[in-house]
């Protein structure tokens, strides 16, 4: 797809950590260095009572809670919460166009807060949080999890999620924000936020949160991190993005780089092979390392048709046009015999997705994006679940709700002439 690298300087980003000072229990913006005790003692510095307070083993304490926030198609805030230790529900997203030119993110959460019924003692002033996978260790970086694409610049450059493997851990600082309806956040406690986040959730799956109260999460020696006590259930679908000649490397936005090859024949011709996007982690069809997180609503869906690459006189790519998901579809009805399937298809982790024939009047090779609905309801901004009572609400009806990029679809076909055939 010729996607741009990620940027990967800090000062560039419209939604930069640098624009979240780290804030001390005393309210001044104040970040301290990392204090490492050991260096002072042997320079023969006298260890202060913060230094001895830092280094007594801290736990997180229980009866955790994890809160999101994004904004609806209105405007309105829209919040997500778990209580007492449990997981918090998110959904994962990709990019699509905005009238700027601009990609804008369907589903941005710009907060995210960590609290508890107690509050927070003091050393907590460089805090921050990370993402790992489930049961992993906090120190370990190679555990942490790519997050996906906050913005798509008009240049193709792209602008990383916050907390992911481009900017590390998220910097949190004691919140002062007051929420009705919204315990334990309103009861004057404080919470650990981040305020102005930009958190895109690219995989599908479930996975723990660390907090560093100091900010180091590198090694244990130096590190004071530890599992918040809290998960991020996040609603999608996982990739391998496993480095080698079929999967792209891990990386942030790595899951719209996959790839999925499909054929058809002349004439519409069923050459026996068919689409078909099985997740189901068993039989000859499924593929390895691919995994799927649902909802009560979980389907897949294609964009238009990419618009043909532009390539050099020498054969060089100089720009490639593809499309996103999330946007209106015009074309495919032309490309396939949708009569019997439709064009939203159930996929879960027990359904195998089958897509349409190609329709006999299509002679070459094309590509689409394929899209995933992770129980998303776009009017609401949240997730739909069986047991929310409102099971009235739209929900994978709508391509804007088709947000989650999971790869190109190449559709390959090839054309056998005699040499004496000049049509």
């Amino acid at each position: 797809l010729g996607l741009a690298a990620l940027v990967s300087n800090a000062s560039a980003r419209p939604f930069g950590a640098n624009k979240r000072p780290s804030i001390d229990l005393h309210g001044t913006n104040f970040r301290p260095e990392p204090i490492d005790s050991a260096h002072n003692r042997s320079a023969g510095l006298k260890e202060s009572a913060h230094e001895r307070q830092l280094n007594v083993v801290w736990q997180w304490p229980s009866g955790t809670t994890v809160r999101l926030e994004m904004a609806n198609v209105y405007g309105q805030i829209v919040a997500t919460e778990s209580s007492n230790s449990a997981e918090v529900i998110a959904m994962a997203s990709g990019t699509r166009p905005s009238s700027s030119g601009v990609r804008e993110v369907p589903i941005l959460y710009n907060h995210i807060a960590l609290g508890r019924s107690g509050g927070f003692g003091g050393g907590h002033s460089g805090a921050a949080i990370r993402m790992v996978e489930l049961g992993a260790t906090c120190h370990a970086d190679s555990a942490a999890v790519p997050m996906g694409i906050a913005s798509r610049q008009e240049d193709g450059s792209l602008v990383a999620s916050d907390m992911s493997m481009t900017y590390g851990p998220l910097p949190v600082s004691l919140s002062t924000r007051r929420r009705r309806n919204a315990a334990p956040f309103n009861e004057g406690v404080g919470s650990m936020a981040a305020d102005d986040a930009s958190l895109v959730f690219m995989w599908g799956g479930v996975y723990d949160l660390c907090y560093s109260r100091d900010g180091h999460f590198s090694t244990i020696a130096n590190s004071s991190a530890v599992l918040a006590g809290a998960r991020v259930r996040v609603l999608g679908v996982r990739s391998p993005c496993a480095g080698d000649q079929w999967s792209p490397p891990k990386d942030d936005g790595c899951l719209e780089k996959e790839r999925w090859d499909c054929w058809f024949g002349r004439d519409g011709e069923d050459i026996g092979t068919g689409c078909e996007f099985d997740l189901r982690g068993e039989g000859m069809q499924s593929r390895n390392g691919w995994s799927v997180t649902e909802g009560s609503r979980s389907k897949l869906s294609w964009t238009n048709p990419f618009a043909p690459d532009e390539i050099s006189a020498s054969g060089k790519l100089l720009r490639s046009r593809p499309e996103y998901c999330a946007t209106r579809r015009t074309e495919t009805q032309n490309l396939f015999d949708e009569r019997e399937t439709g064009s939203m298809l159930e996929m879960s982790a027990n359904t195998a997705a089958s897509m349409p024939m190609v329709r006999s009047t299509q002679a070459d090779a094309f590509t689409v994006a394929a899209c995933y609905c992770p129980s998303f309801s776009r009017e609401f901004g949240t997730a739909c679940t069986s047991s929310d009572g409102f099971e009235e609400r739209p929900c994978c009806e709508s391509y804007a709700e088709y947000v989650q990029n999971i790869g190109a679809v190449y559709f390959w076909t090839v054309r056998l002439c005699s040499m004496d055939d000049d049509g």
